[in-house]
């Protein structure tokens, strides 16, 4: 789990550094996409085991 972070991480680096372009707009961009993507992660893992 910890390199998955690590990776996950210096990827979202990466792409940042080469989509910057003098705004936030880039940041704002990849913090939406995540809250998004945990959203989306957390209502597949709840309803895959079954809680309510």
């Amino acid at each position: 789990m910890g390199a998955i972070q690590f990776v996950m991480g210096a990827s979202v680096s990466i792409a940042l550094g080469a989509l910057y372009d003098g705004t936030a707009r880039p940041m704002a961009t990849a913090f939406g996409l995540a809250g998004v993507a945990a959203l989306a992660a957390e209502r597949y893992l709840v309803r895959r085991a079954g809680v309510t």
